[in-house]
């Protein structure tokens, strides 16, 4: 997971500030270290809802970026579903070695798939 902060202003996220969920609700938003276990525990509940949702509605998908976002009140929307995710924006929060582990983990569910179909 990675927080997308729009330019002032701006309704969009496309040319936007990337950082660590820890960083943009920490240091930014200055919620507690419990809270940010908090939201993330909601966030990766909600995730995971929505990708089983697709799932089921496209049939397995291999690759999706969800994109949701978080209101004044700490209530989780969601805004839409990408079917590539926002490999440049991972970089730049997390470097290269999280590309890598990207694609390993892409590599071993397109494996998983393809075993479970046969």
């Amino acid at each position: 997971m990675m927080a997308r902060v729009s330019n002032k202003n701006s309704p969009i996220t496309t040319h936007a500030y990337c950082y660590s969920i820890d960083y943009a609700f920490g240091r930014l938003l200055g919620y507690s270290n419990n809270k940010i276990i908090e939201i993330k525990a909601n966030i990766a509940d909600l995730l995971k809802k929505l990708y089983s949702s697709v799932e089921l509605s496209y049939g397995t998908t291999g690759e999706l970026a969800i994109d949701i976002g978080i209101d004044n009140s700490g209530k989780l929307w969601f805004i839409e579903c990408n079917a590539f995710s926002a490999k440049v924006s991972f970089d730049r929060v997390y470097g290269a070695a999280y590309i890598y582990k990207f694609y390993y983990n892409l590599i071993k569910y397109a494996i998983y798939l393809y075993e479970s179909s046969t």
